[in-house]
Order: C-alpha cells, then structure tokens, then sequence
C-alpha cells in the first residue's frame, strides 16, 4: 500500500506486541546493561509495518496509553531511539493518543492514522483515513464510505457503538445488533412515556412554586430567582450575608457555596434545580413526535461507558428520571439506576445492610440527624463511588463539617461494603484495569502519578461497576 499522505503511528500496539514478543525471552542487552529487548522489537515492528503500508512520511504518537503497556524507561528509549534516526516523535505521556491525532489533524493535511484502538475511528473524516492493525490479521484501512459499509455508523457514533458492543460475550448487543439498533433509533425514533413527563413535569412545578412562595416570604418581597442580578441586590440588604458576598457582583459558584451554610441561598439553589429539571423535561417534549423523539447519539462517552444523545438529552438527566421516560428496554441497561446499583454492590461485597424495604425500595437506616433531608440511597452512592467531602458539599448544599458526619455515619452502617470497596480500588490501581464477570476496561489515570487524576480514574472504575 504505498500512499503520498503521511501516516500518524500509534505507538501503544508497537510496545504491546514487543513486549508480548520478548516475554519470557533472553535479554537483549546494550553496553550499559540496560535491557533494550522491548525498544528493539518496537522498532522491528515499526519497520515491518514501514514495508507493509509503504509508509514514507510519518509521525509516531506516544500518549498516555502507553504507560498501561509498558515502562517509562523503555517508553523513553524507545522515543530516543527513533529520534535518534531521525523519526518525528510525539510525546506526551499524560494526554490520550486521540487528543493527540485530532491535534495534529487541525493543520487541516491529508492523513492515515495507523492504530489498533477502535476509539480513533471517530477521527475518520474527508482527509483523515484510519488503518485498523489488529493483532495477527491483515491491517483495514477505514474512511467514512467502510465505515459505514462495515459497521454502518458515521464517524461521531462510534463511541456510542463501542459502548453497546463492548466486553466480549458479555456485551449487551452484537456489533450487527449495535448498528441497528442506533441507525434505527436515529431514523424511527426513541419511544418516550409522554404522561409520565407530563406528570414529572406537573409535580416539579408545583414544588418550584412552594419553593419560590417560601422564598419570598423569607425576603419579605418579591424578586426575580431566576435573575443572579436581583438575588445579589436581595442578599447585599441582608446583614447576615453581605459580608459573604464582597464586593464584585454575585456568581453562581458562589451562590453555591453560600448554600452550603445558608439557609436562604440553599432555598434559592434548590429552587433553581427544580428549574432545569422542568427545562430538561420540556426539551424532551419540544422534541417530541407522536410519542418518539430522535436524538443524535453523540460522541461524548462517558468514562463509565455509557451512551450519549443530543437534541434532545436523554441519558443524563436530573432526578433519576431517565430509566422511567424511555420506553425502549434496550437502553435501560445503559441508563443510570439506583436500585440496579445497589443491587451489584450487595452481590460483591455481600453486605446485607444494602437490602431495601420491600414496599418502597428504599434503604433502611436508623434515624440519623446526618441524614436529615439527605436520600441515603443518593448519599451511599456518592461516597461508593468516592466523591470527595467538597463534592458532597455541592451536591447535598451542606456544610464540610456535616459532610464529614454524613461520610462517617455511611461508612459505619455499611462497614462490609466499603472494606470490599477499599481491596476493589487497590485492586485496580495494581491491575491497571477494572474487571466485572468477563468484562474488562482501562483508564488513563490509573497508572498516574498525579493523585487527581489517579482518584478520577477510580472513581470512573466504580461508576463502571455499579453502571452510574
């Protein structure tokens, strides 16, 4: 296959294949007794797959996957070695090898993109191609006209694809099944429960309307809750919190963190997100025809894989709601539910804390001042998946002291649950990878140094297992 276009050349299957190659095998040792076996079965690979694809321009690109299959030393020599003959390198071993590739291709030039990752199909485009080089087979050279031939798919589904076909025999569609089934749903339509948004829609405006009557007789006056400008005027004529404010116009970060020990600003935050979640549910029934709505499933996967739409969303809505609107049994699956979490929770850990109350499906705890007005489902959830003490803060609007109660009264109700919980993360910091039944998945932060990024790779581990 000789070709003008320069190539982009993941690195990642070139470490992975030599470090297979030379498992178990005499060394191959330079001068400084340094092990180079994996640097030189790199390279090795490089050239053959140079004479396979008649590559002459081209770009190697080490990006943070790379780090999952082999050692930084050997990452660098090799990085060394190839700019030593003069190859152009792209390093960077924090930021994926697809962030890197859509960088490059901003120049606008005619390229390949030669990988074994699946992912970077979604790159394909009128001047990029992918070259797909699966382990011991031929390499496939997509563009969009095989794209959809083969999987039937433009390129900005493929990571909604991905999430329905992946994990083996465990995957929830065929590949086949998978292309129908979002090809359909883009042309016939999402089917919806209309009366039941309808009925949503009807108790959120009436708890908005109770909220917006209570706030205004704590005020003493009527104001726009929907205006940051009039709370702002509203709270600097407040003694108890006008000193908070200071002197630069109110934001909405900040009114956050007022609601976390104020008693007004936690009434007007929750106010406004009864307010989106009517908003939410009223796209939905704009978009609505004869009980169906077509969304565009987009690219944006989540890192638990789910799937993704757009106009309208669907998947990832307020209040837990999504499970009920969607008709079609097929993406219950793909749609967050507490009550299948915490099922999964309960058959790993086998903490028989977590059974509910036949009637209501609710967790049954003693009355704890910690949880007054906090759904503990919602509480336990968040802090499985390990949300920190300030993200409880956000999303509960209490203060950082109550936060730490409310974490410590959890933790000690459900003490099986988080001792598996502790031995899952570790387990997975050590693996690289989370693995469920016959289902495996990667993260990028796993292996990082940065603890930021390492605890959101964790969590994003959990989310996975509990489907959330």
């Amino acid at each position: 296959m000789v070709t003008a276009r320069p190539f982009l050349i993941d690195a990642s299957f070139l470490l992975e294949d030599a470090e297979k190659a030379f498992l178990g095998t005499a060394a191959i040792v330079d001068s400084q007794g340094r092990n180079n076996s994996v640097v030189y079965g790199s390279v090795r690979e490089l050239l053959r797959l140079r004479g396979t694809l008649g590559i002459g321009r081209g770009i190697v690109v080490i990006g943070v996957e790379a780090k999952k299959l082999s050692t930084a030393p050997n990452i660098e020599r090799f990085r060394d070695c190839l700019r030593a003959i003069g190859m152009y390198v792209v390093y960077e071993p924090n930021v994926r090898v697809g962030e890197l590739c859509r960088s490059i291709l901003n120049d606008r030039k005619e390229r390949w993109i030669v990988t074994r990752d699946m992912s970077l199909l979604q790159l394909v485009g009128p001047r990029c191609g992918v070259i797909l080089r699966s382990e011991g087979t031929t390499p496939v050279v997509f563009t969009e006209e095989r794209l959809a031939t083969e999987f039937g798919i433009r390129p900005d589904q493929v990571p909604s694809f991905l999430a329905l076909t992946e994990g083996g025999s465990r995957a929830l569609f065929a590949r086949k099944q998978a292309v129908r089934l979002l090809g359909d749903k883009e042309c016939t339509g999402l089917r919806v429960d209309i009366r039941m948004i309808v009925r949503k829609m009807d108790v959120l405006a009436k708890a908005a309307a109770v909220a917006r009557a209570v706030i205004v007789a704590k005020v003493g006056k009527q104001f726009d809750l929907d205006s940051l400008r009039d709370i702002d005027a509203v709270f600097r004529s407040l003694d108890g919190i006008r000193d908070r404010i200071g002197r630069q116009s109110l934001r909405q970060n900040q009114l956050e963190q007022l609601a976390q020990c104020d008693e007004l600003a936690r009434d007007i935050v929750q106010y406004q997100r009864l307010q989106k979640q009517q908003k939410q549910l009223e796209s939905i029934l704009r978009a609505e025809r004869g009980g169906r709505v077509f969304p565009l499933f987009s690219q944006v996967k989540s890192p638990c894989g789910s799937i993704s739409s757009s106009d309208p969303k669907l998947f990832d809505l307020q209040g837990g709601v999504a499970a009920g609107i969607v008709l079609d049994k097929e993406f219950h699956p793909h749609i967050a539910d507490e009550n299948r979490a915490l099922e999964i929770l309960e058959a790993v850990s086998g903490d028989t804390g977590l059974e509910r109350n036949k009637r209501s499906k609710k967790l049954v705890i003693d009355d704890e001042l910690a949880l007054a007005g906090i759904d503990l489902t919602e509480a336990l959830l968040s802090i499985a998946i390990g949300l920190p003490n300030t993200a409880l803060c956000k999303r509960f609007l209490i203060s950082p002291r109550r936060a730490a109660v409310l974490r410590e009264t959890v933790m000690r109700r459900f003490p099986k649950l988080f001792l598996w919980l502790d031995d899952y993360r570790r387990k997975v910091v050590s693996d690289g990878f989370a693995s469920f039944e016959n289902r495996r998945k990667h993260w990028e932060g796993l292996g990082s140094s940065d603890m930021a990024k390492r605890n959101k790779a964790v969590q994003s581990a959990v989310r996975w297992l509990i489907g959330m």
